[in-house]
């Protein structure tokens, strides 16, 4: 029986088919898994790769605004370091060079045009009508009056207009108790120079200043000793001498400019007294000029309205009370019935930064504080109150 079918070989043939039917489907599922692996992985990595650049991204942003932020405290720390210093009564142990020269010798001042010796007989003639018979009191200040004359504080008239008060967003070092509005001012008269001690000593007998010499501003008085110090000068010339307003100042000190400081975008120990070994906004201030003292009024170039140091050696005192923002009181003199009631010191100083000479720059202080770097200088005219 040729055709006959071998039973082994059939047994095989069966066998193969059983293990193809087995394997194959195997290997294939097998290799359609392994794909779907590597497609799973690469999307795993595009996946990781976009985690990885979301983190890097908010890295990033995070670093920035804590760049941001450490700036503005730094900024904000100088600043309260700097008033803090202003307000610790202990002086610097720093070496201070002694420049003195004779009050009484008036013709010597360097500044001769600076004051006018003015006689005080016309006063005496007054004081003496008011009684036949004088007190004790009133002989021992005629005896007082008869042996000095006041210097009186050379003015400038300033004609009164409107301007921009305060600082743009975009000035470097700028505060925000800075906001730029519109202000009017009125006609007035501003000292040329900050105060002296010659003037000082003449009007009240005595020098309160760290810093001696007649001709350099004089410093450590508090706001309430500087009101004592007017109305004693206002005896004795008749006049009406006051504290200017921070509008009166700023508007002075700006002298028809509207740059950062009245010298432009920038200022250089050329041209006032401050500590020269900070810059400002990269710009030249940084000049490592540091003479750690108050310097002669008048020593730098005036402003174009012909004012001195307007900017630097001593910070001055305003009449207007403190508000963070502005809100009127820049353009009046605030009462003295609250004792509490801090006042605005305007203009830097020898041991300020040179930002705080911007002509927008505002520190304040409570009135009884004496410090060795803040002065002020007189005014003249009508103002709200």
């Amino acid at each position: 029986m040729t055709n006959a079918v071998n039973p082994k070989r059939l047994f095989f043939l069966i066998f193969l088919f059983v293990i193809i039917s087995v394997l194959l489907p195997s290997h294939v599922t097998q290799a359609k898994t392994i794909k779907e692996r590597e497609a799973e992985l690469h999307q795993e990595k595009v996946l990781i790769a976009q985690k990885a650049k979301q983190q890097a991204d908010a890295k990033a942003a995070r670093q920035a605004r804590a760049k941001a932020e450490k700036n503005r405290v730094e900024r904000q720390t100088a600043k309260t370091e700097k008033r803090t210093a202003r307000e610790t009564i202990q002086p610097s142990s720093t070496k201070i060079t002694d420049v003195t020269h004779s009050f009484f010798k008036i013709n010597e001042l360097q500044f001769s045009e600076f004051a006018t010796a003015i006689d005080s007989s016309e006063h005496l003639r007054n004081i003496s009508k008011i009684s036949p018979l004088p007190t004790p009191e009133q002989e021992a200040e005629l005896a007082a009056l008869q042996k000095t004359k006041v210097i009186e504080p050379e003015m400038v008239a300033i004609k009164g207009d409107c301007f921009l008060m305060g600082s743009p967003d975009t000035e470097k070092k700028r505060a925000s108790d800075e906001k730029q509005h519109k202000v009017c001012v009125e006609d007035f008269k501003i000292g040329k120079y900050e105060v002296t001690q010659a003037q000082w000593k003449a009007v009240m007998g005595k020098n309160p200043s760290y810093l001696k010499g007649d001709n350099l501003p004089v410093e450590s008085v508090s706001y309430n000793d500087v009101q004592d110090f007017i109305n004693k000068l206002n005896t004795q010339t008749g006049k009406s001498y006051r504290l200017p307003t921070e509008a009166e100042w700023e508007y002075a000190a700006r002298a028809g400019t509207t740059t950062a400081f009245y010298t432009g975008d920038c200022i250089n120990t050329e041209q006032a007294n401050y500590d020269g070994n900070y810059d400002y906004n990269n710009c030249g201030a940084k000049t490592g000029v540091n003479k750690q003292t108050t310097v002669t009024v008048g020593s730098y170039p005036a402003n174009p309205w012909g004012l001195y140091d307007m900017a630097g050696n001593v910070f001055e005192w305003m009449c207007s009370a403190y508000v963070d923002l502005y809100d009127g009181s820049e353009t009046k003199c605030s009462g003295n019935s609250n004792a509490n009631t801090s006042r605005v010191l305007r203009g830097g100083s020898w041991n300020g930064f040179a930002w705080d000479s911007r002509s927008a720059d505002r520190y304040y202080s409570t009135p009884d504080i004496r410090i060795h770097d803040i002065g002020f200088r007189v005014a003249l005219g009508q103002t709200a109150s």
